[in-house]
């Protein structure tokens, strides 16, 4: 099945909304900073993937949990909703960089370890020429 793409004028619309301009560049500054951290050899590419796994969870949590904060918090008007969005998104960042960490290591566990009885030389076609 086909994916289609997604269409230009939603594309527009979410690149004018403030939560999503955010995310984007936070998201960008973390992981420049761990691919620099990469290349001066303090971390290895597999500790690079699972905090990049973490980044893209906690923020994609921060901002439902802020959502959800927001509604919790919005029976006090004004002030309840400020400060549960805030509490929202610490608690949703929190718990997806954690959680993002895991699924890149349990992934990439089971992606390394391959099956019983399986023979790799016998599922990739060889090339004669």
């Amino acid at each position: 099945m086909p994916v289609r793409p997604l269409p230009i004028r939603i594309i527009r619309r979410l690149g004018r909304h403030p939560m999503v301009v955010l995310s984007v560049a936070s998201f960008s500054v973390r992981v420049g900073r761990d691919a620099f951290k990469v290349r001066a050899g303090k971390l290895t590419w597999t500790e690079f993937r699972a905090r990049a796994g973490g980044h893209v969870f906690g923020i994609g949590l921060g901002v439902a949990g802020a959502a959800v904060g927001a509604a919790a918090g919005s029976v006090v008007p004004v002030v309840g909703t400020i400060l549960g969005g805030f509490a929202g998104s610490l608690v949703g960042e929190a718990a997806g960089s954690k959680l993002g960490a895991s699924v890149v290591e349990v992934v990439e566990g089971k992606l390394r370890t391959p099956k019983a009885g399986r023979n790799p030389d016998l599922e990739t076609p060889k090339r004669h020429l």
